[in-house]
Formats: structure tokens, C-alpha cells, sequence
């Protein structure tokens, strides 16, 4: 079970991330937004949002004020708790997906280095967009920590050690926008269905590409099979 994983199971138990008060009285309770909440509310395109590292809503409502100062809270509390026990992917699972690599990088110093990979590898898994934030993935990579595999699973392993010492990959992506990116394929059709879905091409003038080229399986860092898209991950 992967740290995602355990999250879920523990917020479905009522463990953690739950208040306490019941949802419905939250929910019909008239109260201000926290203090720390207030200076992340703004207009979106189309509506209100809240986008906090901790918390975000959208569309936001005020009515929700009360659900949501509840939520932040048990938040703050379930972030003390996993840093005393050093549970450290537990920790930066709280956070709410777009801040986590950034939490990461700030506690990279108290990860030993198989704790460091490990969490690297399903906070790649865990976003779609890791060319937006592409320095920042090259600076993760790019590490001289040693136990560089712990970025894969078992199976993840022996597929990559299974593979031909060349190989034909491909990345589906957007002239002048993401075609710089780290992440490929070995299967076309998932590159291809990269550069069409309206999920990832978010402006109608984005131009779709295929790039393609024949690597040495020693230029590539890591392979991903999680979300089923043979993924190849090369060397910076």
C-alpha cells in the first residue's frame, strides 16, 4: 500500500482530515473564514475559489466557512502529528496536490535516502503536470543521494532492467509549450492521446506534436507503470 493509499483508507475510517463536528452542522453553521484562509479566496474565470496549500475549494462558497475552517484545522493537526512520528509522506499527503512537491523539497534534509526516492517516485506518479514545474522536478532528479531506485517499485525495476539496450519513446505535447518536458512513453498511443485530450490541451492554438527518438536504456532514469502509460523518465 502506497502512502496515497494509506491516506485514504485512514480518512475513511475517520481517522484523520475528518472533523469532528458532524457535516451537516458545519455546513448550515454561519462562521468567518480562518485568519490563515483569507488571503487565498479570489476570483477564477468563472468562479470564487479558495486556494490555500492546504485547502482548496472551488467554486468557494462562504456558506462553507465553517466545513472548511473545520477541515484546516484537523489539518494542522494531522501535519503536527505525522512530523513527530517522522511519517513524512503521510505529511506531505495533507497538503493538497499542487503544493506537495514544494513541501517535499523544503523537508528533503530530514529524508534519508531511501525515504527521499521512495516519495519522489509516487509524487511524480501523483501529478500530470510536472512540466510546469520542470526546474524544480530537474533539481529532485538530479540528486547525488544514493538508492536512486527506490523511485520504482519492484516490477517497475525489472521492466526497466528487462528492456533492450535501445528503445523507441515518444512524448505527446505542445509546440513552444511543454516539449521540453522529462516524461515520454514507450507506446504511441499514449503520446498521442497526450497531445489531443481537452484535459491537457487547455488552449485552442496549442499546436500538437509528436516528438520521438531512440535512447540507451542507460539514459533513463526511472520507468513508471502505475497509471498503465509505460512511462520513461530520462537522465537529466
Amino acid at each position: 500500500m502506497d502512502a496515497m493509499e494509506e491516506l485514504k483508507e485512514l480518512r475513511l475510517k475517520g481517522k484523520i482530515g475528518k472533523p469532528n463536528d458532524g457535516f451537516f452542522d458545519l455546513l448550515n453553521k454561519e462562521e468567518e473564514l480562518h485568519d490563515d484562509l483569507k488571503n487565498y479566496v479570489s476570483a477564477g474565470k468563472v468562479f470564487m475559489q479558495l486556494h490555500h496549500p492546504l485547502m482548496i475549494d472551488i467554486p468557494y462558497d462562504k456558506q462553507k466557512n465553517a466545513l472548511i475552517n473545520a477541515s484546516y484545522q484537523q489539518k494542522l493537526h494531522d501535519l503536527k502529528m505525522w512530523e513527530r512520528q517522522g511519517a513524512w509522506s503521510r505529511y506531505i499527503g495533507v497538503y493538497e496536490r499542487p503544493y506537495r512537491l514544494e513541501e517535499f523539497i523544503k523537508i528533503d534534509n530530514r529524508l534519508i535516502d531511501g525515504e527521499y526516492w521512495d516519495i519522489a517516485g509516487w509524487l511524480w506518479e501523483d501529478t500530470e503536470n510536472q512540466w510546469q514545474y520542470l526546474s524544480e522536478w530537474q533539481d529532485v532528479l538530479s540528486s547525488k543521494r544514493n538508492q536512486k531506485e527506490c523511485f520504482m517499485n519492484q516490477d517497475e525495476q525489472k521492466f526497466l532492467k528487462a528492456l533492450p539496450d535501445e528503445v523507441e519513446i515518444y512524448r505527446g505535447c505542445f509546440e513552444g509549450i511543454n516539449d521540453e518536458g522529462l516524461s515520454w512513453t514507450l507506446d504511441k498511443s499514449i503520446a498521442e492521446m497526450f497531445s489531443q485530450h481537452r484535459h491537457f490541451k487547455r488552449e485552442d492554438d496549442w499546436e500538437s506534436i509528436i516528438l520521438s527518438q531512440t535512447v540507451s536504456k542507460e539514459d533513463i532514469f526511472a520507468v513508471k507503470l502505475g497509471r498503465k502509460e509505460s512511462e520513461v523518465i530520462l537522465k537529466m
